[in-house]
């Protein structure tokens, strides 16, 4: 009886070691299970991220703005230079500081003086800044190297931006280039949705309030190629729903 009792707890003694295997394995099952979940739910969590920084870019286009501006100054030509949009002082004292005479034509509705406006009052002397008015700006015969036009063109019926981009044709120098700067709808059709729905309460409020019903522009490449512009760079911010233009008059301008 000893003996088989013997054999007994040798057969046991033999066994615990295998379930302590089992038991090991099974945790480390479910800690790979965790892992990977957490893993999972991880990169779901930095897609999601991305996807809503890309929108608020999209909505919030003033987000964009700064590294729009510093792209427009790396491509500035020398040269008397006009701007014409709103909140664009604090830009124009940048691109006076390159040396260039700066025209300011300000479309903002609470436009104000520009000793307000200009905060380096030895800029004053290099720019001329005057609120934006469309028949008179037709009226100008001066002649510049850069004309920027800064979200005025979503501003204007189809009519007047013929006119405007016909004429800032006319004001360019020989070598002269023309950056137009506006909205569009995003290439994305994943953001789509959420711009059109941005657009339509935009649209709704501006008619309660009486105003003018603004929308993102449409076919800027086809309006210039009719005007017989010659396409230079784009750049798109806000996945597309931002693009800045850089057209000239002449092929030739493009190597000067």
């Amino acid at each position: 009886m000893d003996i088989e009792e013997s054999n007994n707890d040798e057969n046991t003694l033999k066994e615990i070691p295998k379930v302590k295997q089992n038991e090991n394995k099974s945790n480390d099952t479910i800690n790979n299970a965790e892992d990977a979940k957490s893993k999972s739910e991880s990169k779901i969590y930095k897609i999601f991220q991305l996807f809503t920084s890309k929108i608020k870019e999209t909505i919030n286009v003033e987000l964009l703005r700064l590294d729009i501006e510093v792209w427009i100054l790396s491509k500035l030509k020398e040269g008397p230079t006009i701007i014409v949009g709103d909140k664009i002082a604090g830009f124009s004292e940048e691109v006076a500081n390159l040396g260039n005479k700066v025209v300011v034509r300000d479309s903002s509705v609470t436009y104000v003086s520009p000793k307000v406006e200009i905060g380096n009052k030895e800029h004053l002397a290099h720019i001329d800044m005057k609120p934006f008015k469309f028949e008179k700006f037709l009226s100008s015969r001066d002649q510049f190297s850069n004309i920027i036009l800064f979200f005025i063109l979503k501003k204007l019926t189809k009519e007047e931006r013929v006119e405007i981009l016909t004429h800032c044709k006319r004001m360019l120098f020989r070598e002269g280039q023309l950056i137009v700067v506006d909205e569009f709808y995003p290439k994305n059709v994943l953001l789509l949705p959420f711009v059109v729905l941005l657009e339509a309460l935009k649209s709704f409020y501006a008619k309660i309030k009486g105003r003018k019903i603004i929308t993102p522009l449409r076919n800027l490449e086809k309006l210039t190629k009719q005007l017989d512009f010659k396409f230079y760079d784009v750049k798109y911010d806000g996945n597309g729903r931002i693009r800045s233009h850089v057209l000239t008059k002449r092929w030739g301008a493009l190597i000067s």
